[in-house]
């Protein structure tokens, strides 16, 4: 973005604010697919069930995300399971956001992306959200708890890459 034009756009933004208008707002799109949201290495896999499952793990296969609170090590941890097995966490240092969500009620499945045999990245994992739906133990959930979340994947879209920008302002 030239200096020059990036300084229209605020001169006329401020301009806009200061007399009072103000742009009609959009309606949010509606997107009823799952949204990818997430997808890291799974953590502790040594001290639970993936040596027992290893071998039947394979890039595509779903995986269950079960909320625990009362982890003494991770107040938002979230276990990852392959069926019955516990294979181990998400991230601690990611997870919040993730536990806010199941909390809530809001759907969120995982699915394996990549199985290899090395140390500390065994296995990464992928995270979807799934807009619209209700978990079957928070039936009660408002659509609003979904709306908002539409709209801040919508708002994301728009937002510039850093790459773009970096190219531009070869002094930032």
């Amino acid at each position: 973005m030239k200096r020059r034009h990036f300084l229209k756009i605020i001169g006329g933004a401020l301009a806009g604010i200061s007399l009072g208008f103000r742009p009609k707002a959009k309606k949010p799109s509606v997107v009823r697919e799952r949204v990818s949201i997430y997808k890291a290495h799974l953590r502790g896999l040594a001290y639970y069930d993936y040596q027992k499952v290893k071998t039947q793990l394979h890039p595509g296969d779903k995986l269950i995300l079960k909320r625990e609170p009362e982890n003494p090590y991770d107040a938002d941890a979230i276990a990852v399971y392959f069926g019955k097995h516990k294979l181990g966490y998400l991230p601690a240092v990611e997870n919040a956001v993730m536990a806010r969500m199941l909390d809530e009620g809001l759907v969120l499945t995982a699915k394996v992306t990549a199985h290899s045999g090395k140390p500390y990245r065994e296995v990464e994992a992928e995270v979807f959200f799934h807009p619209g739906e209700k978990s079957p133990d928070h039936p009660d959930l408002p659509a609003s708890a979904t709306a908002g979340l539409l709209k801040l994947n919508e708002q994301k879209k728009a937002w510039p890459r850093i790459e773009d920008e970096a190219n531009e302002f070869p002094y930032c």
